[in-house]
């Protein structure tokens, strides 16, 4: 099967998500669970933001892995993120930043997954167990 990077919104669809909208929805909710119901310009935000964004994805594709070239644009969306809205304290996390992220991972990832044989898909580590968050 072919996989494309044709828009954002379908950037994962290689991984049987057809819609970026479900990953950024839940991530919202998973944050909101670990009590970051507002954006703040640090590194402790911006490893929760990636890892709510992994727990997403886990739960949201049909095998609950993240693929190695998706974690390595998560790590480095997450940093780009709070970098770029770190001047705005007060930047809405549902409606600016994590669309922002959302748009900065599956770029990066569209980018990172040429490197891999495969596009990447075969390529795997298990996501932590966050079995106790709803999402």
């Amino acid at each position: 099967m072919t996989r494309t990077c044709t828009t954002r919104n379908n950037a994962f669809a290689g991984y049987d998500i057809p819609s970026g909208t479900d990953l950024v929805h839940k991530t919202w909710y998973l944050l909101i669970d670990r009590g970051y119901d507002t954006f703040e310009p640090t590194e402790v935000f911006a490893n929760q933001l990636g890892e709510a964004f992994r727990t997403a994805f886990v739960r949201t594709a049909p095998v609950p892995i993240v693929p190695e070239p998706v974690d390595e644009a998560i790590i480095d969306a997450a940093s780009i993120t709070v970098y770029e809205h770190g001047d705005q304290p007060d930047a809405d996390l549902r409606t600016v930043v994590l669309p922002s992220f959302y748009r900065a991972v599956a770029d990066l990832y569209c980018d990172y997954r040429i490197g891999y044989p495969d596009g990447g898909v075969g390529v795997w580590f298990e996501a932590s167990d966050d079995s106790h968050v709803n999402g």
